[in-house]
């Protein structure tokens, strides 16, 4: 424990003067956060990158203790799980240099995810994996077997975009991850987990190191440099944590303590699918935007989410330590008193999500209907041996497809010669209407158009257009069959006006 203690004051010097010397080198090279008007609410351009402050602050009291305490048992630990420590601290290099770039040269979401698929596999191929998940108040453990690398990976992605999607006001990713570093320390030390607990101790000194630069108004941000960096090492202490704690929660104790960005972050995915946005893309719906918006300052939105976190955390420790039914009624109250908050502060549209579930379900079936019909009429196409019936194969694709009406109109020897279909259904009315028109050619010569309309609720374009592209390919391809050989004289034109 004195160790730990020490290495939380050591860790804590060092972020200081770390952080001290990160702000100098990016004013320095204008590696700043420039404000936008929009999410970004600073008033002046801010230094970036405060993860390397964070970094060093966490490694120092580590550095320190291989070279200085070779005989304290933290040491012995790091001996016994040499290769476990390397690629975890390998995995945090990683995950830190990517924010860095990142924050930089803004990197693509789908690097990003690479770079940490990358990092949490270190960690996992070097031995920091999820073999076992206790079955809490029940006793015994689920063997994962094959899962465990899918959940491991799962998990270290999952902490770190948590925390890195809340990073949006001064202090509150930093003060997040400084809760569940504390609980991660509290719960190893209750077990006597020797090297999580001193890991811990680290993470929690550096942190509140860097926190004190970090806190509203602040003077320098983690940047995906830091929160990214706070998730992984979260993830993989809550891991190391669990190895000695069988009777408790195993990892429900991280996971209840991140119990705030986890449930920004899944609120976000949920809200981003039900308007049909990229998961990546922006918004001012988070919990902290939620929270300036009824009218409270920076300062109080923060400290309103640290009580928030106190609490979580609290509920983790109870949990992992009493193993008692009252842990899970007071997580239960809490999840309650979150939906009713999501609601009130409508952070969730439901009406949305229940129509976004709705609507997919019945387009799907009809979609799937659609393309069966086109496929049909593709096929159907092939032996015919003029334009009208090849026209005719479409009836059934252009029912299928819910269109009210559509024609083509074929340029035959310089005159237009016009081909129609109507839906046998009654017409809508009222609704919104939509039409396409698109060229018949084969990539060398253009023999008319095609001219599709429909009105309807709530209509698929997307899905519409692809069906119809299809269909329009196929007939493009028979139609000039059918003209070549009339062309040859081969076959005998009938039109029908």
């Amino acid at each position: 424990m004195k160790v730990s203690l020490v290495a939380i004051l050591i860790s804590f010097i060092g972020a200081l003067i770390s952080t001290l010397i990160v702000k100098f080198f990016c004013l320095k090279y204008n590696i700043v956060d420039n404000p936008d008007g929009y999410r970004k609410v600073h008033k002046k351009p801010v230094p970036l990158c405060g993860g390397f402050a964070v970094f060093a602050g966490f490694i120092l009291p580590i550095v320190l203790l291989i070279f200085f305490s070779r005989k304290h048992s933290v040491f012995h630990e790091f001996e016994k799980k040499e290769l476990q420590v390397f690629t975890f601290f390998l995995g945090a290099c990683i995950t830190m240099f990517m924010g860095a770039v990142d924050d930089i040269w803004n990197l693509r979401p789908k690097y990003k995810l690479l770079f940490q698929l990358i990092a949490a596999s270190f960690a996992y191929f070097g031995g920091l994996k999820i073999n076992l998940v206790t079955i809490p108040f029940f006793g015994g453990s689920v063997d994962l077997t094959w899962l465990s690398y899918p959940i491991t990976i799962f998990w270290f992605l999952g902490c770190i975009n948590a925390i890195n999607l809340l990073d949006g006001l001064d202090g509150l990713a930093s003060g997040i991850g400084l809760f569940a570093a504390l609980t991660l320390f509290i719960v190893s030390f209750s077990f006597n987990n020797i090297m999580p607990m001193f890991l811990s101790a680290c993470l929690v000194g550096s942190i509140l190191g860097f926190l004190i630069f970090n806190f509203n108004p602040a003077s320098i941000f983690l940047g995906d440099t830091g929160s990214m960096l706070i998730g992984y090492l979260v993830a993989g202490l809550g891991i190391l944590s669990s190895y000695k704690s069988e009777t408790a929660v195993a990892l429900m104790i991280p996971f209840i303590a991140l119990g705030v960005p986890i449930f920004d972050t899944i609120l976000a995915i949920i809200r981003r699918w039900s308007k049909r946005l990229p998961i990546s893309a922006a918004d001012k719906k988070h919990i902290h935007h939620v929270l300036i918006s009824m009218g409270l300052s920076h300062r109080k939105a923060v400290l309103i989410l640290y009580g928030c976190c106190l609490v979580f955390s609290a509920i983790a420790i109870l949990m992992a330590l009493s193993q008692n039914a009252l842990g899970v009624m007071f997580l239960i109250t809490v999840g309650i008193m979150t939906f009713v908050g999501v609601r009130v502060f409508g952070m969730l549209d439901f009406s949305l999500l229940r129509h976004r579930l709705k609507y997919d379900r019945r387009e799907k079936k009809k979609n799937s209907k659609a393309a069966v019909a086109v496929e049909k009429s593709i096929q159907m196409m092939e032996d015919s041996e003029s334009t009208e019936d090849v026209w005719k194969c479409s009836f059934e694709a252009l029912e299928a497809m819910d269109l009210d009406h559509a024609a083509i109109i074929l340029l035959i020897d310089d005159e237009e010669h016009k081909f129609t279909w109507k839906n046998s259904r009654p017409q809508k009315e009222g609704f919104d209407k939509w039409s396409l028109f698109m060229n018949l050619h084969d990539g060398e010569r253009v023999i008319g158009e095609i001219e599709v309309w429909r009105k309807g609720e709530d209509i698929p374009i997307r899905d519409a257009c692809m069906l119809i592209n299809k269909l329009r390919h196929s007939l493009t391809e028979h139609l000039i069959r059918v003209l070549d050989d009339i062309e040859e004289g081969k076959k005998v034109i009938k039109f029908v006006g």
